[in-house]
């Protein structure tokens, strides 16, 4: 069965502000145009016409290595190509408050690149983990 791909959904949303970063640059929208173009920017990505097809029609997002391609080829943050200007700025507003290390901040960002749907099971793995945590007891350190 197919669904009607709303225009509010995550995918659209993308797609949206994919096509609007691109014209903005002075980028062509055509998908053969921009798979050629980001290929040439980054010879060893291994993306397909029919990927770049899927993110410009508002079928498919990029995984996380393809958003940080993009994002390099045009110099914008990741966190604007998935979140939109508005999720930028309050992920850097929230980072601002925090003393986050390099390694931290990689981590995070890269969590933040994932889906809706891995970033909750991300969020659950470490909410069971702390549970754990919490019931062992403290192990005394070697002497």
């Amino acid at each position: 069965m197919l669904v009607k791909q709303r225009s509010d959904a995550p995918h659209a949303q993308f797609s949206q502000r994919l096509l609007l970063l691109l014209s903005n640059a002075g980028y062509p929208t055509e998908a053969d145009l921009v798979h050629q173009a980001l290929l040439r920017s980054n010879p060893s990505l291994r993306v397909t016409l029919l990927s770049v097809k899927n993110w410009l029609n508002g079928r498919a997002m990029p995984r996380p290595h393809s958003i940080q391609a993009l994002s390099n080829w045009l110099k914008v943050p990741p966190s604007m190509l998935v979140f939109g200007e508005q999720g930028t700025h309050s992920l850097e507003r929230q980072l601002g408050k925090m003393d986050l290390t390099l390694e931290a901040s990689r981590l995070l960002e890269g969590f933040m690149a994932l889906n809706s749907h891995h970033r909750h099971s991300v969020a659950e793995l470490v909410k069971a983990l702390n549970c754990m945590k919490e019931r062992d007891p403290p192990q005394s350190p070697p002497h």
